[in-house]
């Protein structure tokens, strides 16, 4: 076995010509001496930043997510104490989404690439989240050069919409590097303006990807250079974590560790000591070395079997899966884009509802926060669109107008109809208070899709004071004396309004009173309304509601249809009021003897003595 352990020199000289810094072969045994911090960070050109989104689907994510997002849920436009009598909001919102598909387009515009806003505003983000920064051209029909600012008293109509990107439109700094350049450069080909042409700011709407505030870019990426583009940041996220892995490489060939024992190992090593020399010291270190080249090389090991015993010290490195993470981070905060929506983990398996619904309801307050930067823009194509002649505003701006952000939170349709319960209930509290009326609440089932916000009516404050002051009125107990008292079918009924009276600050059409030994819903006898057709058989029962809530019911006799006891009804009490209509039967009608508190025969004929005839003669005169 002598001559195997001799042989070591000579095979460790023949792996010589190979060098690994990772493994050490043919270098120092210390992996740091070749350790580099590469602190240059390269910048992507043009070519490079337009074609990797088409190649790498994250990378598009990152790119496309935050603006196709914001422009599905797109912004509504509110107007305060709109008078022209249409639903302007709507109209304005209409004209500059059509802005692309003009009826009256002239050739040239035809030929052209225009948008309209729901067009050109994602695609114009989409593009400053790619480049560093991108703009929209207006096309203002107001009589001046593209170089003059907008004539504001003088628009015609707002044309079109064009997109440059940062390489395209430039600003003209001239002199003075400010961070509001009055003017800007048309340097694109392809466009149907002059090439070169001097563009006033007031015509232009910027975009940025990643805004710089600094005057002084240190990069300087030209003269856009307080832009930077979301690939150009993930790719330097990327640079920094390459460095990471391979360090990390390093680090876990360090801890595969082999070992060798050998036999008479330690007494080599004391005859060295004895005799003076380092001889079996060499022989060791030169074995073991030739050991280790061919482990890391022909990834095979020779071994004496006799003498020798190979092995390897087990290790674990558990900081490797969070060096693969440490990217995914990093990519996360410099796109802005949560980790679980840029590597698609809403939906996955595992997921709670609740934990499906917390992720979605992040992306949707990302989403609003981010469509709040185009606010600035919106709102002064807005202003130019209703300063336009031939805009639905006829070139007149309103005092109060407003831009909302949607919150766009996509629900599963059983977190939806959890949604509605909750604001069912929070409606049917407002109602009970008396913060809004039924109907009111109605007009968030009206549209398309159910919104929890309501449209208040057009009231006035006295209309909705004498409202509350009707309510009122009706929950306490008609006190009013008998007048007169009739029969019918078998029922006294005290008359306490004959027809014409004021009732609750309104003239009755009819009588109104309470129907002798029997008890409503409210503990008091049946209210009843007495028409003049008292030869009509038929009873009908209306359903009174207050604040949205069952009160009691109303019955009608002396009318003979539904449509006649539902038309005077809504005539004396709110419509709100109405809760339905039903025909009952005489028989339906339960006369009560078990109650101290009711009125005897005696007694009722000591109030009044009337018949039918004398109401039916009195009721004519009147």
């Amino acid at each position: 076995m002598s001559e195997l352990r001799t042989d070591s020199e000579g095979l460790f000289r023949a792996f010589a010509a190979l060098a690994n810094p990772y493994t050490g072969i043919g270098t120092s045994r210390s992996k740091t001496e070749n350790v580099q911090v590469n602190i240059g960070k390269s910048r992507l050109n043009r070519t490079s930043l337009e074609a990797l989104p088409y190649r790498d689907e994250l990378l598009r994510k990152a790119v496309c997510l935050y603006p196709e997002c914001a422009a599905k849920a797109w912004f509504k436009l509110a107007i305060a104490n709109n008078k022209s009598g249409d639903n302007l909001p709507d109209l304005m919102m209409e004209y500059i989404a059509e802005l692309g598909n003009r009826e009256d387009k002239t050739q040239e515009e035809d030929e052209a690439e225009i948008y309209g806003a729901n067009d050109a505003f994602p695609i114009a983000a989409i593009l400053a989240r790619q480049f560093g920064k991108a703009y929209i051209l207006i096309g203002i029909d107001d009589g001046k050069e593209f170089s003059e600012p907008v004539d504001k008293n003088n628009i015609k109509s707002v044309r079109w919409l064009q997109v440059y990107d940062c390489w395209e439109l430039y600003p003209d700094w001239g002199n003075n590097r400010t961070r509001q350049p009055l003017f800007y450069r048309l340097y694109s080909h392809t466009s149907d303006q002059q090439y070169g042409e001097k563009i006033h700011k007031s015509r232009i709407l910027p975009f940025w990807g990643n805004r710089i505030y600094s005057r002084r870019n240190h990069f300087r990426t030209g003269l856009n250079d307080d832009g930077v583009s979301v690939i150009q940041s993930m790719y330097d996220a990327y640079v920094d974590w390459l460095q990471g892995i391979k360090a990390g490489s390093a680090m876990l060939a360090d801890y595969d560790v082999f070992t060798l024992g050998m036999k008479g190992l330690g007494e080599r090593l004391l005859q060295d000591q004895e005799e003076g020399t380092n001889k079996g010291e060499q022989q060791i270190i030169k074995r073991s070395l030739a050991l280790d080249m061919g482990k890391s090389v022909v990834r095979g090991i020779y071994y004496d079997l006799e003498n020798e015993e190979p092995g390897s010290v087990n290790r674990s490195y558990g900081g490797a899966k969070d060096i693969m993470e440490s990217l995914e981070n990093r990519w996360a905060a410099v796109s802005g884009i949560p980790k679980f929506k840029l590597f698609g983990e809403i939906g996955s398996q595992g997921l709670t509802n609740n934990q499906g619904l917390a992720m979605r309801s992040e992306w949707a307050i990302l989403v609003q926060d981010y469509a709040h930067g185009w606010v600035s823009n919106l709102r002064k194509l807005l202003t130019y669109t209703f300063l336009a002649k031939d805009s639905p505003s006829k070139g007149k701006l309103p005092e109060l107008w407003d831009i909302e952000v949607p919150f766009d939170l996509q629900l599963t349709d059983s977190e939806r109809m959890e949604y509605e319960k909750l604001a069912a209930e929070r409606s049917k509290i407002l109602t009970e208070i008396g913060a809004i009326a039924p109907e009111e609440v109605r007009t968030g089932y009206e549209g398309s899709q159910f919104s929890s916000h309501y449209v208040l009516s057009e009231k006035g404050e006295s209309d909705r004071e004498d409202m509350i002051e009707q309510r009122n009125e009706v929950r306490t107990d008609d006190a009013a004396t008998v007048q007169r008292i009739i029969e019918w079918n078998g029922l006294k009924i005290g008359l306490q309004y004959l027809p014409f009276q004021l009732r609750h600050g309104k003239m009755l059409p009819v009588g109104y009173g309470h129907i002798q030994k029997t008890k409503g819903a409210d503990g008091m006898a049946l209210d009843v309304y007495v028409g003049t057709k008292l030869n009509s058989p038929k009873i009908f029962a209306i359903s009174q509601y207050i604040d949205g809530k069952f009160d009691e019911e109303k019955l009608f006799i002396g009318v003979e249809s539904k449509s006649e006891a539902e038309a005077i009804y809504k005539q004396i009490m709110p419509e709100e009021f109405f809760g339905g209509i039903r025909e009952v039967m005489r028989s339906q009608i339960e006369i009560r003897n078990d109650s101290d508190q009711l009125l005897t025969d005696e007694e009722w004929e000591q109030l009044a003595t009337v018949t039918a005839a004398d109401f039916m003669e009195v009721a004519t005169d009147l």
